[in-house]
């Protein structure tokens, strides 16, 4: 009789190669909270070179993409809520800065000769009493 040992022994085989799982699926990300984001960081420099009006279109952009983006993202599981929130949020705060930066320069050509007589009429010494006179031109302030 043979040995069971060898009879076995020259007939196996290895088993195949496991395969892995595989890679998970990933979930795509949204085109618009990405131009969201692009817009409204965009948007702060813009406000300054563009005189407020760069930052106002490019912020207001920049959030309605972000609104539209995280509305896109909660129905069709797209990643990118960050993306579409940093939009949102730095488009506003680009539009309302940009809005307050117009209007000081909408002041300031307005009344920036009274502002400038002012103050070199003030000596420049007193920036407290230069100030003031710069901003009685629009404000009424109450003085002491």
């Amino acid at each position: 009789m043979t040995d069971p040992n060898q009879q076995f022994s020259s007939q196996w085989t290895p088993p195949p190669p496991q395969y892995g799982y595989g890679y998970p699926v990933v979930r795509p990300t949204n085109g618009l909270a990405i131009a969201g984001m692009v817009c409204a960081i965009i948007a702060l420099p813009a406000a300054c070179f563009t005189w407020g009006v760069g930052g106002i279109v490019l912020g207001a952009l920049g959030a309605i993409f972000g609104h539209v983006a995280r509305r896109k993202i909660r129905q069709r599981d797209e990643q990118g809520g960050g993306m579409a929130l940093t939009g949102v949020i730095l488009g506003w705060i680009s539009v309302a800065l940009s809005i307050a930066f117009l209007v000081f320069m909408i002041l300031f050509v307005i009344y920036g000769e009274t502002w400038v007589t002012n103050l070199e009429n003030s000596g420049g010494s007193d920036w407290d009493d230069a100030l003031r006179g710069m901003l009685m031109g629009w404000l009424p302030l109450k003085t002491h």
